[in-house]
């Protein structure tokens, strides 16, 4: 899990440094508003060879710049359901970090605690995904979400943005 946590950490600052270089020619966009309802969900390969499904509810709180670099924050609460054959099921609570693009793209990342149900334990919860805009309402995503227990998704979805 903590292999997880370290590679996902890695991959999201590996993406924050390539675009960062483009900062010059202005290719950022914020996709969210303080405010604004962020609801995800999606299906893919869990954790321990099974199917799985995520649902996240996120609320973003509010935007600031580094240089002009517009990222969005705010906190999220998920569930991560693992099906065929195991079934498991995680809780979490985080909190969520936005970069856009002026292309559609919208890059995300969060960290915080995650609570599993079945089985029990507490440990560390992280995600991160990009997702691609069809419409002012509606994403298409890649996710990478992950709680206690190793349930998680490695999956495909759509966003709600609200």
């Amino acid at each position: 899990m903590k292999r997880k946590i370290l590679v996902g950490i890695v991959l999201s600052l590996l993406v924050l440094s390539a675009v960062s270089s483009f900062a010059q020619q202005n290719i950022f966009e914020s996709h969210n508003k303080t405010g604004h309802m962020n609801v995800y969900g999606a299906v893919g390969w869990g954790g321990g060879y099974t199917l799985g499904a995520a649902a996240s509810a996120e609320y973003v709180m509010g935007q600031f710049t580094l240089g002009p670099i517009p990222l969005d924050w705010g906190v999220m609460g998920s569930a991560v359901l693992g099906f065929l054959p195991d079934i498991g099921l995680g809780v979490d609570a985080m909190a969520t970090l936005h970069l856009g693009l002026i292309w559609n793209v919208d890059f995300y990342a969060g960290l915080g605690l995650g609570v599993g149900i079945l089985p029990f334990g507490i440990e560390f919860a992280q995600t991160a995904g990009a997702v691609y805009k069809v419409s002012d309402t509606l994403y298409v995503q890649v996710q990478d979400i992950w709680t206690t227990g190793g349930h998680g998704v490695y999956g495909v979805g759509i966003v709600l943005k609200m």
